[in-house]
């Protein structure tokens, strides 16, 4: 199995250092290691020109490396999200990833892939950049355990922060661990089917607008083929249809009016 351990910090300290730890965990368990550090590639700022919700990410103007990062995330088995914090959130550099493939949240080609976050922070604020990271989720990713950890920019952290950081990085390990192991594919809940078919009826609607959203769903029951709880597939259909009565019903009015 592979992780790609991804650092979102533009310097290979602190962040860097905690992500080399897991690797080093998890290379002794015989587990394909790879962290990446987004500073080293090209990632152009994104210019919300909304070519690639729309069009799909092929139309996307700008050229670099941002294709090829997202292939080692759909190439995982398991995912290590970090960051420090910059003034109350994630660095430039991974905030600008994520606008870049943020596309994701329209047809996600990932599902429920495990996934945990560390954050770094000599004060306060990896609760923000934790929650910024869990934007991932939308794209396919579950988010299984998430930890803040306290270093020091000068000195030493005292025996007890060290012991507790050490503890937490260790508990964060087994989770990841645990849920690559398990051979059992989990259903989507109720919540991911009910989005699924919201998702289906925008594009349906505005499919001459949506034109990639609409050629992604027209032809899908879910993300991917997989076996749905059928109580919860029937009642996100009847929402659906629900929906579409409404949306149709008011489309109706306005030509009346």
């Amino acid at each position: 199995m592979k992780i790609l351990l991804v650092n979102g910090s533009p310097r290979k300290k602190n962040t860097f250092n905690i992500l080399k730890t897991i690797q080093e965990d998890f290379n002794l368990k015989q587990y394909e290691t790879e962290i990446i550090t987004l500073s080293d590639y090209v990632i152009k700022s994104c210019v919300g020109c909304y070519k690639c919700v729309l069009d799909g990410k092929e139309k996307c103007p700008l050229k670099d490396d941002v294709d090829n990062i997202w292939r080692k995330f759909l190439e995982a088995d398991g995912i290590v999200l970090s960051a420090p914090v910059y003034a109350l959130g994630v660095p430039g550099t991974f905030k600008n990833f994520i606008d870049r493939v943020a596309y994701n949240a329209h047809r996600p080609l990932m599902y429920n892939k495990p996934t945990i976050i560390v954050s770094t922070t000599a004060g306060m604020g990896t609760e923000k950049v934790i929650e910024q990271l869990k934007w991932f989720e939308i794209s396919g990713l579950k988010i299984i355990g998430a930890k803040g950890f306290m270093i020091y920019p000068i000195g030493e952290a005292t025996p007890k922060i060290a012991d507790s950081n050490a503890k937490s990085l260790k508990m964060l390990i087994k989770k990841l661990e645990h849920e690559m192991a398990k051979e059992k594919e989990k259903k989507p809940t109720l919540l991911q089917i009910i989005q699924f078919y919201g998702l289906k009826l925008n594009c349906n609607f505005g499919k001459d607008v949506y034109k990639a959203d609409y050629e992604y769903f027209q032809h899908k029951q879910y993300h991917k083929e997989i076996k749905i709880n059928p109580v919860k597939e029937l009642f996100g259909k009847i929402l659906y249809k629900i929906g579409t009565a409404a949306l149709r019903s008011s489309v109706n009015l306005e030509k009346r009016t």
